[in-house]
């Protein structure tokens, strides 16, 4: 934390001597190149140390603004960010002391999925099978599932088959033409399996219901013990199969 607020303290003082360089010699001035480059390289540290916190307790109401204000580059807090817009600048193609990182990088990845686990996550995930194409907006969330699931994020893989399958459905039911699909899209996903029942065999139903209690699980519970229950892997294997039944 005290990092942070050192880090914002440069950031502050910085951009002062950024304006009153431009103020008093405009910007032919050699030095704005100087102050550019130090205020470009506190803000990059700044968003790395943010992007390593996944929530981040701040009491002091003005540090919490500005580091909010960098997170999201702010056009009317910085005039930094300002310029960085007008000129169109990319301030996610610069990171100070790469080198320095890259092998504390690469730990940190192979700390995420191992090269044998990603294979393996590939090989237990496996594919959707069908007999006809899919529109392309399922094959964008279907990729999404699967990355997510051989990168070592289960859960996030799980969630998004919730709305793969909600969409799914309805997409489903409309081609039926069924007159109870009358304000659909309104429908929560528990009624829009009971809309399926005349329609799909119980296994199908099953397996609907299924996906949807293990993500509200996921979702919804303050019980961390029930969310490390889930059987994400059958999450998404049960979205799959329905997918193929919906596609048939």
């Amino acid at each position: 934390m005290r990092r942070l607020g050192d880090l914002v303290d440069k950031f502050r003082k910085s951009e002062l001597n950024l304006c009153d360089t431009i103020r008093n010699n405009g910007f032919e001035s050699d030095e704005i190149e100087i102050f550019w480059n130090e205020i470009r390289d506190i803000v990059s540290e700044i968003k790395i140390t943010l992007g390593n916190e996944p929530v981040l307790h701040i009491q002091d109401i003005m540090l919490k603004k500005t580091l909010i204000d960098i997170r999201d580059n702010n056009l009317e807090a910085s005039v930094f960010f300002k310029l960085c817009n007008i000129l169109k600048i990319d301030l996610g193609k610069h990171i100070p002391g790469y080198r320095e990182r890259f092998y504390d990088l690469l730990e940190e990845i192979h700390d995420q999925v191992l090269p044998n686990e990603f294979i393996k996550n590939k090989m237990e995930i496996g594919t959707i099978i069908l007999s006809q194409s899919i529109p392309p907006f399922y094959q964008f969330h279907l990729d999404k599932i699967r990355d997510c699931y051989c990168f070592n994020f289960p859960e996030a893989a799980a969630i998004w088959t919730r709305s793969i399958l909600e969409v799914g459905i309805k997409e489903t039911l409309k081609k039926r033409s069924s007159p109870k699909v009358a304000a659909l899209e309104k429908k929560r996903l528990v009624d829009l399996i009971e809309l399926c029942r005349d329609s799909f065999e119980s296994s199908v139903i099953e397996k609907m219901e299924n996906v949807r209690l293990e993500v509200n699980k996921l979702l919804h519970s303050k019980d961390i013990s029930k969310k490390e229950k889930v059987d994400c892997l059958q999450v998404i294997k049960d979205t799959f199969q329905i997918l193929e039944k919906l596609f048939e």
